[in-house]
């Protein structure tokens, strides 16, 4: 389970941690409606901590560790803004998780309806790698896009190129399937993805996030650490099935974006139940302290509304002259 903390300062974050540790060593409360409550029943600020836990005493252990730890530990995020994403589209080495994919069908009704939109268009009887990478992560595509993070510039290569092309509204999706059972892709061009991947961190300070695990493009852009600086490279799954993209998703919610719980949500029964209220911080209640106060509260973060158009950087390995589509 994701669950996620936020307040309008460190203290008022920490009073939060020691308040909802205590409550839950009172008794057994459901871990899944814990979460929920905490990640949809209250509004995000800019203090943020996040864990992913499988139990309540997960929970408690890993809300005491915060409370033993000092501000200079790093246990809380601050989000001054929503940094932009780069969704990148790989071609894989490995086959896909099937049973990822099983569990995200059943876990996220988007993910199901994107996976049987495409099935639609492919024969069950000639089964092909390449097409089952496409399906994945196209669906990936559109449950992150659910979730509310969208992306301000894709990248793909080899058959992950044939899903940005769908998505740009290059190709149909049912001539992008077809093509993909039988299609055979050039060699992976570094040197391209390079400049493409330096352009955007000149322009940008963004969140690199792989539409699957590891792949080609995400090993890749490590070796460009040392001549290009630091950037953030998340994969949206990891070894785990049953954790699914939440380490990715707690990442994300960290750096400041904006979950669309509800969407995450769906399908799902949960229950609020009681837990601490947030712990407002005493404040003077003068006429000049709440003039000061309204102009200099911190403001809640929030994703900014996706743009329709200039959005995508595309690495088009067709056309090495054109290596970035805006």
């Amino acid at each position: 389970m994701l669950v996620t903390l936020s307040a309008k300062s460190p203290a008022a974050l920490s009073n939060y941690v020691r308040n909802l540790a205590e409550y839950l060593k009172e008794g057994n409360r459901p871990l899944a409606d814990v979460a929920y409550t905490l990640n949809l029943g209250r509004d995000d600020y800019s203090y943020r901590h996040a864990c992913v836990v499988g139990s309540q005493q997960q929970l408690i252990e890993n809300l005491e560790d915060v409370l033993r730890s000092d501000e200079n530990s790093g246990w809380y995020h601050t989000a001054q803004a929503v940094p932009p994403l780069v969704f990148l589209f790989s071609s894989h080495g490995t086959a896909v998780d099937r049973n990822l994919v099983d569990y995200l069908a059943e876990r996220f009704p988007v993910f199901k309806q994107i996976r049987n939109q495409c099935h639609q268009f492919t024969s069950p009887d000639a089964p092909s790698p390449q097409v089952d990478t496409f399906v994945f992560q196209y669906a990936v595509y559109h449950l992150w896009n659910s979730l509310g993070l969208t992306s301000q510039k894709i990248i793909g290569t080899g058959i992950g190129n044939r899903v940005v092309e769908v998505i740009t509204g290059k190709t149909m999706l049912p001539e992008a399937l077809q093509a993909a059972a039988h299609q055979e892709f050039r060699p992976f061009n570094q040197s391209e993805f390079k400049k493409v991947f330096a352009n955007i961190l000149q322009t940008d300070n963004p969140v690199f996030l792989e539409m699957g695990r590891e792949g080609l493009l995400s090993k890749a852009a490590q070796d460009f650490r040392a001549e290009l600086g630091e950037f953030q490279m998340l994969p949206s799954f990891n070894n785990g099935v049953r954790s699914g993209l939440l380490p990715a998703l707690r990442q994300l919610y960290l750096n400041g974006a904006a979950i669309n719980w509800e969407q995450f949500y769906e399908g799902q029964l949960r229950f609020r139940v009681e837990l601490p209220t947030y712990p407002f911080e005493p404040t003077r209640c003068w006429h000049s302290a709440l003039i000061e106060k309204s102009a200099t509260a911190p403001a809640q973060v929030s994703s900014p509304a996706p743009t329709t158009g200039d959005q995508f950087g595309v690495l088009i390995e067709e056309d090495p002259s054109e290596t970035e589509k805006k």
